[in-house]
């Protein structure tokens, strides 16, 4: 007799026993029943007899029921294992025998995924529960539909499809294939929000995460897909954003999604309930003993009345932990409890401080520097073993680490010990600090080039720099090579050497330059540096621009000569240039490549005279200084000024030709965009060619806006002011040329890549309206 999966009835068991009459189900359960005398299993091939009568509840010796049988049936197939489970019985001397005849599910030998484009294979390996070289378990591949449909939506594909296939291969074998069909991407069309007045849509869309697609920038972020997980996380942006106006009782509730009916596009609505602002009411202080109320309030930015503000809170615990750290209480912390008052609309803050123990180090220990030196680690570390340990110079010692370009990743972390010590363990993750690359760039001012470059920024894990690097371009060839040493003899006095040769097109004469330099620089403090340098130079200049060729046209021999201004022929031939020098600067930014906050000032000095070996004499003073202020979501302002003289002293001379300053451009002194290379200065009367300034100003504003955060990719509107001045003419901040534009910039593994686009505010008869300028490193 067999009893299939699902069978509600058993039929004839008493009459397989030779009872007679045919007796159901219902009826078995009432009379005592034969007893099960054996159980036998057939049917198995992989799974062992054993296990399976493991899992059974049923028994030899038990009462056969039909109840008993429909568990035992659903049982053995809830092990996974087999397609098909019938229970037979037979009669024997003793009672009843019980038969399990099985049936294997197929052994799955391989898993395939077919149509899938967006996602890679190994992603939807991870979601997926069937493994080769296993029973195929059906409720298995239900899971794994659900999952990989789950993961689709997760990435924005609302409309996938997945379809399992099961292939036999023969021999109770199969394959398993998922055919995936992906659909469109549902991208996000509108974030918009109800119930906001005081706070705009706009800025609380600055706010949030999810975001609007964009063709031109979605798809370098990421960003413009839906994602539900990243609701919950929005809410709280909105909430903290208000938070830090002042509204402290603002609630934002779980947004409306609507999916359009192509399922391309989402819909996304926040509703908004604003409340009431507040003001910062009385600010006290418990658990301080180091310092008074007084002291530590004197360290706050806020005060009583000020629209209350979560992040200038956040700020406030961090000047107060900032204070107790340079006193070395590294560990001490605050807690701000906030008390608002809803009838008078003010919040009372108490700061709760926990002072902590006075700490110092006891050993620095480094850990990851495979290739770099632990003396180049250390000896840019603020703080010494067995000193008391500050915060503010484990935020240098961050800083300055950041900033050799060496690692990824820089962690600084303090491991409390026992008796008030620490050990200050540096974690650091390398990154490549070499480069070789052949390839080519293209500048708006050298036009199409040739590079070959190769780099060490830490060579041999010493923190020296050597570079070899060859230019070959349409207006300019150059040859540089390059080796600093930046601790000399394991001083803190920096050395550098440089020999170079450069060709350069400047359109009104062609200019050559073969040298080389030797410079010395040592810091004054943590911020300030000074330096010496002295170099020497060989200058050709050859080709002067002729009448005829600027105007196309047969100038007479007067004109000829009267074309070109004297300090310019006069200067025809070799010459040599052999100078001293001095520079001065203060650096305070955070991340040199991408500053945020900070500055620089620099000052530089060059004297070059005859007494010196060369056969020019003249005076050049350079001036830069710099501000970075970190604004709102990661937005920066930036104020530059530029200044320079080149005047020559002593004999009847002029100023070199080299030496003069050409402003305009991305690439010159100072920038001016929009003009092109030295057209912001003096240039040849009646045409458009450049002879260089002996004096020249500039400023520059810019607002910077980060596009893709993690890739690097800033965009800055700029404001420039700057002009070159002839020969006896004063400089005047009020007669500056003026451009106006957008400038893309890259932090590229290849150096900083930026496009600019300038036009003139001050545009003049015969100008170009404006400038798209480049200025590309070396490209592999």
């Amino acid at each position: 007799m067999k009893y299939g999966l699902g069978a509600l009835v058993i039929l004839m068991a008493c009459l397989e026993l030779g009872h007679g009459g045919h007796l159901y189900a219902q009826d078995v359960d009432l009379l005592d029943g034969p007893v099960i005398s054996f159980i036998d299993i057939r049917g198995n091939k992989r799974i062992e007899s054993e296990n399976i009568l493991a899992k059974m509840g049923i028994k030899i010796g038990e009462v056969f029921s039909a109840t008993l049988i429909q568990k035992e049936i659903r049982t053995i197939y809830g092990m996974g294992y087999f397609e098909d489970v019938q229970l037979e019985t037979e009669p024997t001397a003793d009672g009843l025998s019980l038969v399990v005849v099985v049936k294997e599910n197929p052994f799955v030998t391989n898993i395939y995924y077919d149509g899938h484009e967006n996602i890679k294979t190994d992603k939807l390996k991870g979601e997926v529960a069937v493994r080769t070289n296993t029973f195929l378990d059906q409720n298995q591949v239900e899971e794994s539909v659900k999952a990989l449909r789950t993961l689709y939506r997760g990435d924005g594909y609302y409309d996938a499809t997945v379809i399992p296939v099961i292939q036999s291969t023969g021999e109770d074998k199969s394959t398993l294939t998922f055919y995936i069909k992906e659909g469109p991407l549902a991208r996000v069309k509108h974030v918009d929000f109800v119930g906001n007045q005081k706070i705009s849509s706009d800025d609380l869309r600055e706010a949030v995460a999810t975001q609007k697609y964009k063709f031109f920038t979605s798809w370098l972020s990421g960003s413009g897909t839906y994602k539900k997980d990243e609701m919950s996380n929005d809410i709280e942006r909105i909430k903290d954003m208000y938070a830090n106006k002042g509204f402290l009782n603002a609630k934002v509730g779980m947004p409306d999604v609507v999916l359009s009916d192509d399922k391309e596009w989402f819909h996304i609505t926040f509703p908004v309930s604003e409340g009431e602002e507040y003001q910062v009411g009385e600010l006290e202080f418990t658990g301080n003993e180091e310092f008074t109320d007084e002291e530590l309030k004197a360290t706050l930015e806020a005060k009583s009345g000020d629209v209350f503000q979560r992040k200038v809170m956040r700020e406030e615990v961090e000047r107060i932990t900032d204070l107790y750290g340079s006193k070395g209480y590294v560990f001490a912390d605050a807690k701000p409890l906030v008390v608002p008052d809803d009838d008078t609309h003010k919040a009372d803050v108490t700061f709760s401080v926990t002072e902590g123990d006075l700490v110092s180090i006891r050993r620095i220990n480094i850990a990851g520097n495979d290739k770099t030196r632990d003396k180049v680690i250390r000896r840019e570390v603020r703080v010494n073993e067995g000193e008391v340990i500050e915060t503010s110079a484990i935020k240098r010692s961050f800083q300055r680490l950041q900033n050799l370009n060496f690692f990824e990743t820089v962690e600084l972390v303090p491991e409390p010990l026992d008796d008030g010590e620490v050990d200050l363990n540096i974690r650091v993750k390398e990154k490549a600090t070499g480069s070789f690359s052949i390839g080519g760039g293209f500048s708006s001012l050298d036009r199409l080039t040739a590079i070959f470059d190769i780099v060490e920024g830490n060579f041999m894990g010493k923190g020296q720099l050597l570079r070899l690097n060859a230019q070959l371009g349409e207006r300019r060839t150059y040859a540089n090579v390059s080796f600093r040493e930046p601790y000399f003899l394991d001083t803190e006095i920096s050395t550098q050497v440089d020999l170079f040769h450069q060709a350069f097109d400047v359109f009104t004469y062609q200019e050559a330059r073969t040298g080389g330099g030797f410079s010395v620089t040592k810091p004054f403090g943590e911020y300030l540096y000074g330096g010496l340098n002295v170099a020497f130079e060989r200058i050709s200049i050859t080709d002067l621009l002729t009448c005829s060729e600027a105007f196309n046209i047969e100038c007479t021999e007067q004109e000829e000569l009267e074309f070109l201004p004297p300090f310019i022929t006069e200067q025809q031939g070799t010459q040599t240039t052999s100078s001293i020098g001095g520079n001065v600067s203060r650096d305070t930014r955070d991340y040199h490549l991408d500053p945020t906050t900070g500055s620089k000032q620099t000052a530089s000095l060059e004297l070059a005279s005859h007494f010196f070996g060369g056969n020019n004499d003249f005076v050049k003073v350079l001036g830069t200084t710099v501000h970075y202020t970190s604004i709102w979501f990661d937005h920066v302002f930036s104020v530059r000024g530029v200044i320079g003289v080149s005047e020559p002293y002593g004999r009847d001379n002029d100023i070199p030709l080299t030496e003069r300053l050409f402003v305009g451009s991305i690439n010159g002194f100072p920038q001016v965009r929009g003009f092109g290379y030295g057209k912001a200065g003096p240039i040849v009367p009646g045409t458009d060619e450049v002879i260089g300034a002996d004096k020249a100003m500039g400023f520059t504003f810019e607002y910077i806006v980060p596009i893709v955060k993690d890739a690097q990719i800033n965009a800055a509107f700029f404001l420039d002011l700057g002009r070159g001045f002839e020969e006896g003419e004063a400089m005047d901040p009020l007669n500056l040329r003026q451009g106006a534009g957008l400038e893309l910039r890259w932090i590229s593994p290849f150096g900083p890549l930026r496009v600019a686009y300038g036009f003139k505010v001050d545009k003049r008869a015969n100008e170009t309206p404006g400038l798209l300028e480049f200025s590309i490193g070396s490209l592999f």
